[in-house]
């Protein structure tokens, strides 16, 4: 594995992780009324 290709690697598992800690925060966001639970989801992967 070439020295690029492992950071390149890296690179997308920090964007990951960062992705993840974002939309984690964002669900459990005390400022987020129910309402918001309810709606179906918009987004895809």
């Amino acid at each position: 594995m070439t020295p690029t290709a492992r950071w390149t690697i890296a690179q997308r598992r920090k964007r990951q992780v960062i992705t993840r800690t974002v939309r984690d925060r964002a669900m459990h966001d005390p400022r987020r009324r129910e309402a918001a639970h309810q709606r179906p989801s918009t987004t895809t992967k």
